[in-house]
């Protein structure tokens, strides 16, 4: 039996860095096999294959090739102490081969990992069942050191691609080890591949990455922007992503290690394939609006309210407004609204 076992996806989180020392179980029969340690990654790619070796197996081949024995993958995160942490698992069926190496080839397929009654994330595998020994099997893989890689065939054709990443900003960042975060910055991590944002200088100031400030020309158009093709119906360009530190152990959990919020957007476009070496075209990101902050003027009308709670033994109260708006706080405690549960303010 061959098991390729190719990459993981969304992982959950098991080390207090929020990342996972992370490998592979595969059990079949009464053998198992393991993958390699891919270190501080959620979204690993092993590129692997398991090769089971004279597998015994108790049955009728046309029992055996109508249903085959379950593949158990199991995902660990692999600790220095203690032991190994469980990330989920999930059960595969082989495709089975009565004369060796046939067509059509095995497709890898994601398979959702779950830990108990919850998801873990994914797996992209595949396995094949030869059950002819006489049968010519397909050629051995290559070997990355002493490791089978996937085969052709079965690999995922892949393309040569750009990413685009557009650093909005942060927003609500917590404290980390009871100090304030002043000047963040963020890393990317895809396909083994880092990159990392510019610092923020300062987030009280300003908590936007510095972007070139693009020359726009502005149109004024007939009808509302809304209905403007261009504008999207007034979608925002920029998307909000939670930021999480540490280990979670539940899904559920998840929520309780948002730390803040990062604020920004992704395009992946492909490269053509005879310039491999040639540079990356200009940016996909044209006509953005300064990221610097806005000197802006906000009005909050009032009109009324309708029973409060009262507050006074004589069932009424004196109610007044309070605004807070990030760190300016009004009040207007001064003209209070006496005797009253439904107040008109104005």
């Amino acid at each position: 039996m061959w098991a390729y076992i190719y990459q993981a996806r969304n992982l959950l989180a098991m080390d207090e860095s929020g990342m996972n020392d992370s490998y592979v179980r595969v059990a079949f029969c009464k053998q198992s096999a393991v993958t390699e340690v891919l270190t501080q990654t959620l979204c690993p790619t092993w590129d692997q294959t398991l090769i089971f070796d004279n597998v015994e197996i108790y049955d009728s081949v046309e029992n055996i090739a109508k249903s085959p024995p379950s593949v158990v993958v199991e995902v660990f995160d692999k600790d220095t102490v203690g032991k190994d942490g469980f990330l989920g698992r999930c059960v595969m069926s082989p495709t089975v081969r009565l004369h060796g190496h046939e067509t059509p080839e095995p497709q890898l397929q994601w398979f959702t990992i779950k830990r108990g009654d919850e998801e873990g994330g994914d797996i992209l595998a595949a396995c094949e069942l030869f059950l002819d020994e006489d049968a010519e099997l397909p050629f051995i893989p290559p070997m990355r050191g002493d490791l089978y890689t996937v085969r052709s065939g079965v690999r995922p054709k892949l393309e040569r691609s750009a990413i685009e990443i557009l650093c909005w900003g942060v927003r609500n960042m917590k404290k980390f080890e009871l100090t304030s975060v002043t000047s963040p910055s963020i890393e990317f991590e895809c396909a083994g591949g880092l990159v990392q944002s510019d610092v923020i200088k300062d987030i009280k100031k300003n908590p936007n990455f510095e972007n070139p400030v693009l020359t726009r020309m502005i149109v004024v158009y007939q009808t509302e922007l809304e209905k403007v093709q261009e504008f999207n119906g007034f979608e925002d360009l920029i998307s909000t992503f939670p930021i999480y530190r540490g280990r979670a152990k539940s899904r559920e959990e998840e929520a309780d290690t948002i730390v803040g919020e990062f604020k920004g957007t992704f395009r992946v476009y492909p490269m053509p394939k005879d310039e491999r070496n040639s540079p990356l075209p200009d940016t996909v990101f044209t006509n953005l609006p300064p990221s610097k902050p806005v000197e802006c003027i906000v009005r909050l009308y009032v009109i009324k309210a309708l029973e409060l709670q009262p507050r006074d033994d004589s069932g009424t109260s004196d109610p007044y407004l309070v605004v807070t708006l990030g760190d300016r706080k009004f009040d207007d405690k001064d003209v209070y609204k006496p005797y009253t549960v439904n107040p008109v303010f104005g």
